[in-house]
């Protein structure tokens, strides 16, 4: 709803500002109301005026030393809003609503799992009885830093969800642009044992610095001092604690880099602080430092900055060409039989290179964890191959195939020559599936609190996950075509055959709608006028979530193309041809040829079993490479695994595979939850017929030769089929 528009209907009910009733001023903002309350102090809440004498949103320009950390633990989305502030043009594209007004209607923009979001608030902000703001402020009688971080607090459910993070995450959410956290060794008793590898990080950070990307550094350990706790500042730098870095610049033997406490506060004592002996007169020359004790910026030399701090980010801001579009992944049956169940990707996607060296960053984009009610949508292992199209023969290589991340997002850079190129989103799937450990909790969809009846949370959540998958252009608001494919999924007439007329009729009077189609809270109110619980419990289970709201059928995910050059991108279905079957298959096929996998398992004339470790993700995958020129089927069990989810979902697998192929055969993803997990698998192989039904006799007279390097005991049988069994339990790992 415009501006104009609210104002309007605020006119029209006789109240003098608006209040947001999905963000209302009480407790439920704070806090999830399902949990124990948080703070010990009376959140009081007031308007600007309140509080200050002459509000605005910007006073005196946009300066990083505006921000103020309040009783919140949230320097790494601060630190990312400081490193922003260094560029006011780009804290201004997110503050829509320029000018402060009576009503309190203030418009942000922000990108939140891989999506731009225009997020309207109001302007009641949590403050200490009669005193000033509880969180975040900025400088005198200036919003924009109170308005990002409600905007923020209200993408995420609540201000307590703010709690901890990284920065690179709040960096992405505040510029959308590709962002990368560069982590230091852990194992640095002194700088000359990391010295090459601090050297290349230095040149990433001085490269960044000169093309005005964003950077900021965060240090080790544990803040606890922002909610009340002791703190522990070793040699000034706060433990856990995210910090921006303002410049990186060398000369006169040195390298050093300039950066700021969000907090304003506790600064760097050692060498190269404010007074330190290294000031010479020269150095002051050349380095021009601002000594002011009160901003919380200092200076810092290379070697204490690797030694002192475990990671850097850097955020490429930069005038992208960009597309995103959504993607899906789907849990799909397997046409030949029951018994495998995989997960694939709805759709895959197409584009052109036309320069040479374009440089395309990729991207998929999950549903941040910290979003409440995500924990019912676990994020999945997600990765993907990229593929480029033979101009003459038109066989499909692989220019990468990264290893999965469980893991908000997954983003690459790649420098791509002229051609044509495949974009395949995968995950294994195992993740997709209700927690082993989850209690058995049916929710209720309306709940009483405070003596209001309200819908539940994570219903709410529920709904917004809902919404996503059908908001498939990305706009913001569903469309006549997208509901009547809604419609039909649930089986619901009076969601099928609509027309952009239909938002004029009486079935949708009075709903937030326009002829575009319903946006998000009008979806909500037209589900909540036409169905009762009990319909509600169906289109659920229909869609896939069980009575505690977990999701297990189908996850939303978006895809983001970021390239120097005017790239067109197109969507595909996977299932028009057979590319969801075949793109793991061609992720296994890549790293067998390039060695990229554990060991062999088995490796004969006959076969290789192989397995591909995903380090990052806690898991591997399996398959199969037959060398042989028959058909040859493989019965895989993981289910003696600890720890771990499987796909297929059972943890057995039973594939055959065609000769002289390679085929991907299950994966293994230990649980987020267990600290402690195994794989264990046995599995059979034999021939198996092929697809007209037969045994290819030239095959079979080879394979009665024996193979020389088989570990397994074979002898014929009437069939004259050759068995080969194994059973293994591979090395216990811990996620430690």
């Amino acid at each position: 709803m415009s501006d104009k528009e609210l104002k309007k209907q605020i006119k029209k009910i006789g109240v003098s500002h608006f209040v947001d009733p999905h963000f209302p001023p009480r407790d439920s903002s704070i806090h999830c109301i399902t949990e124990p309350y948080p703070y010990k102090q009376i959140v009081h809440w007031r308007r600007p005026h309140e509080f200050m004498k002459k509000p605005s949103i910007f006073q005196d320009g946009i300066n990083p030393n505006d921000i103020k950390q309040g009783h919140l633990p949230n320097c790494w989305f601060l630190s990312a809003l400081s490193s922003l502030a260094e560029r006011p043009a780009l804290v201004k594209r997110l503050i829509i609503t320029k000018n402060y007004n009576k009503e309190g209607i203030y418009k942000v923009r922000l990108c939140k799992n891989g999506e731009w979001n225009t997020i309207t608030i109001d302007d009641y902000i949590p403050c200490y009885f009669n005193g000033g703001p509880m969180f975040a402020r900025g400088n005198g009688d200036e919003l924009w830093v109170m308005l990002l971080e409600k905007a923020y607090a209200k993408m995420h459910g609540s201000y307590y969800s703010l709690r901890y993070g990284y920065t690179h995450h709040g960096m992405l959410d505040i510029t959308g642009c590709p962002t990368c956290n560069i982590k230091f060794p852990e194992d640095k008793p002194d700088y000359e044992t990391v010295e090459e590898e601090a050297e290349e990080i230095w040149e990433k950070i001085l490269d960044a610095d000169e093309r005005g990307y964003l950077i900021s550094g965060e240090t080790p350990g544990y803040d606890n001092a922002t909610e009340g706790g002791q703190l522990d500042a070793p040699s000034g730098l706060v433990p856990g604690h995210a910090y921006s870095i303002i410049q990186a610049k060398e000369g006169l033997g040195v390298k050093l880099l300039n950066i700021r406490n969000p907090w304003g506060k506790y600064e760097w004592d050692g060498a190269w602080a404010d007074e330190s002996e290294e000031w010479t007169e020269e150095m002051k020359e050349y380095f021009n430092p601002d000594f002011d004790p009160e901003d919380g910026s200092f200076w810092m030399c290379l070697e204490d900055f690797i030694l002192r701090f475990d990671s850097v980010n850097i955020c490429e801001v930069d005038n992208w060409n960009e597309i995103r579009l959504k993607g899906k992944f789907i849990r799909v049956q397997e046409e030949e039989g029951e018994k495998n169940k995989w997960v694939v990707p709805k759709f895959y996607y197409t584009f052109d290179i036309e320069e040479p060296d374009t440089v395309v960053h990729l991207g998929i984009h999950q549903e941040d964890d910290r979003v409440l009610g995500a924990d019912r949508r676990r994020t999945l292992d997600i990765t993907f191959i990229l593929l480029k199209i033979d101009e003459d023969t038109e066989e499909l290589e692989v220019v990468e195939a990264p290893d999965p991340l469980v893991e908000r997002e997954i983003q690459k850079r790649y420098e791509l020559d002229e051609g044509s190129y495949i974009f395949v989103p995968l995950t294994t799937g195992a993740l997709l599936q209700r927690p082993i450990n989850a209690d058995d909790e049916e929710i209720e969809y309306s709940i009483v609190h405070d003596q209001i009846q309200m819908p539940h949370p994570f219903f709410l959540t529920t709904l917004n996950d809902i919404f996503r998958k059908i908001d498939l252009k990305l706009d913001g608001k569903l469309s006549a075509d997208e509901l009547n494919q809604f419609g039909k999924i649930i089986n619901e007439p009076k969601l099928m055959n609509l027309t952009s007329k239909s938002f004029k009729s009486e079935d949708f009077k009075n709903l937030s709608c326009d002829s575009k189609g319903l946006t998000n809270l009008g979806f909500k109110q037209f589900l909540f006028r036409n169905f009762d619980q009990p319909r509600l419990e169906e289109i659920l289970e229909v869609l896939g979530y069980d009575r505690s709201l977990y999701s297990h059928k189908s996850r939303i995910f978006v895809t983001s193309f970021q390239a120097d050059e005017n790239i067109n991108v197109k969507i595909n279905e996977t299932f028009v041809g057979d590319l969801h079957q075949r793109a793991w298959d061609l992720y296994m096929n890549h790293k067998f040829d390039n060695k990229e996998y554990s060991h062999d398992i088995v490796k004969s004339r006959r076969a290789v079993f192989f397995r591909v470790d995903h380090t990052e993700a806690y898991g591997c995958s399996y398959a199969l490479a037959n060398n042989t020129e028959q058909w040859m089927k493989i019965d895989l069990d993981m289910t003696s695994s600890h720890g771990c989810y499987f796909t297929p979902k059972d943890g057995t697998s039973s594939v055959t595979v065609p000769p002289n192929g390679l085929k991907y055969i299950g994966s293994c993803i230990s649980d987020p939850d267990c600290e402690d997990f195994s794989y264990s698998r046995s599995y059979t192989i034999e021939k198996a017929e092929s697809p007209e039904g037969e045994f290819d006799e030239e095959s079979e007279e080879e394979d009665d030769e024996g193979d020389e390097n088989d570990d397994s005991n074979e002898e014929e049988d009437d069939s004259d089929k050759e068995d080969e069994s194994y059973e293994e339990e591979e090395s216990k790992l811990s996620d430690e």
